[in-house]
């Protein structure tokens, strides 16, 4: 058969499979496809550029995360308004304004996936005020010994935050064992919603009325309440919230322990209303 009808039976090109061809018939091993990896090649993506890149990932304020340390400890985050289109068109913008060449955006996330441990943080919702403030202390103290007094408080507010965690997940399991005498949950107080929601532009110029939500979550049995007032009803002080935990409590009969967890703010739960709830369970025998 000739070559050129070769190729028009079996669309090949000429050059590739002949090529392969002649090195099986001279029982040569055929060897691994160079396409890309030769000098000065179109397809390969220069060092210059990929050191571009990491350079400019590098320069974003990086951090650990509390829940990733144990089993992930080289994990670090960004900030959580960050994505990697925002993070390449920065990169874009800064490669145009010093007139420099630059990489697409595929091979810029090809190079964040696979050459750093990088994770976009999921925004906070409720941050730690201490977290928080001893983050700040830390970076903005210029005397040594201080930095390493705030850096062993951090650390030792880490173990502490480490061993309620770990509390909370044994008293799961020994709720689950013995429903009978321990009832246990956690509650929190939701973020305030505007309601009702509009979109036209006066409403951003009125005083809106806010919802407030209590969330609770029983461990045993994995239900989850929630009591919903507005502002008109009630505020969101301590009084408020001993309030929710009594309502919930009442359903509470046969067990004889009540464990309860929160995210401990103070104002709104070590309080005296918050106290009361203790007080008002031990006299109903709850």
């Amino acid at each position: 058969m000739a070559q050129s009808d070769y190729n028009g039976n079996y669309n090949y090109a000429s050059g590739s499979e002949f090529g392969r061809l002649d090195h099986v018939l001279k029982a040569e091993v055929v060897g691994k496809d160079l396409r890309g990896q030769a000098e000065g090649s179109s397809r390969k993506t220069s060092e210059n550029l990929v050191n571009d890149v990491k350079q400019h990932i590098q320069r974003f304020l990086q951090f650990e995360s509390h829940y990733t340390r144990n089993h992930n400890p080289g994990r670090k985050y960004l900030n959580p308004e960050l994505n990697a289109r925002s993070m390449h068109n920065f990169y874009v913008d800064q490669c145009t304004l010093n007139q420099r060449p630059y990489v697409n955006e595929w091979i810029d996330r090809n190079i964040f996936k696979t050459q750093f441990n990088l994770y976009f943080h999921r925004p906070r919702k409720d941050a730690w005020i201490k977290c928080d403030m001893l983050n700040m202390k830390i970076k903005i103290s210029c005397n040594i010994q201080e930095q390493q007094n705030l850096r062993e408080q951090y650390e030792m507010h880490l173990i502490n935050s480490e061993m309620a965690r770990k509390s909370l997940h044994e008293d799961r399991n020994m709720v689950a064992n013995n429903p009978e005498n321990y009832f246990a949950f956690s509650f929190d107080l939701q973020k305030t919603l505007p309601y009702p929601k509009l979109t036209v532009t006066m409403a951003y110029y009125k005083r809106n009325m806010y919802v407030l939500n209590q969330g609770f979550h029983n461990f045993h049995n994995d239900e989850i309440n929630m009591y919903v007032w507005d502002d008109t009803i009630a505020y969101r002080g301590a009084q408020e919230v001993a309030s929710c935990c009594l309502k919930h409590l009442q359903t509470v009969t046969t067990p004889k322990h009540i464990i309860a967890y929160s995210d401990m703010h103070w104002p709104k739960w070590k309080h005296k209303f918050g106290l009361n709830v203790d007080e008002n369970c031990s006299v109903q025998g709850q």
